[in-house]
């Protein structure tokens, strides 16, 4: 009677020890995606294009437009700038917008304020981690993908 008693009471103690564990919460510190998208400024790194085909090909950028770069804000606005060096004497420095995502972060729609420059229209969303922005257009037969490096 004392041995099962003493294996009942080994027991208890060990479901409650493992019923008391902290949960996991590694996730909850993850950052979301639109504070990872609203929390850093995006310098375009690289370019690419596939055709219907399936072929990749880079696109050659020069020193002055890989410091162009993208900025979005909680209140659903973007900036998109040329940097220091202008690669676009025709667009402005600066051109302003709006921004628009699906819920689950897999397009994004920018929308312009009047301007003229390079990224207004629907994307979508390759890949958005700490270090890495890559969005598509997939408005023709010719998909070109942007890579921006986090600053």
């Amino acid at each position: 009677m004392k041995k099962s008693l003493a294996i009942t009471s080994i027991a208890a103690a060990i479901i409650i020890l493992v019923s008391c564990k902290k949960p996991d919460t590694s996730d909850l510190k993850a950052p979301g995606k639109r504070e990872l998208l609203t929390s850093r400024k995006w310098v375009l790194s690289s370019m690419n294009t596939r055709s219907s085909g399936g072929a990749v090909t880079p696109v050659p950028l020069t020193s002055c437009e890989t410091d162009d770069y993208l900025l979005f804000d909680g209140y659903m606005n973007f900036k998109s700038d040329q940097g220091a060096c202008i690669s676009n004497t025709f667009a402005p420095q600066t051109d302003l917008g709006n921004w628009q995502t699906t819920d689950n972060f897999s397009s994004i729609n920018l929308f312009s304020n009047g301007g003229s420059y390079t990224y207004y229209g629907t994307y979508i969303i390759n890949e958005l981690t700490e270090s890495t922005l890559i969005f598509s257009d997939n408005n023709s037969s010719t998909v070109t993908q942007y890579n921006f490096k986090a600053q």
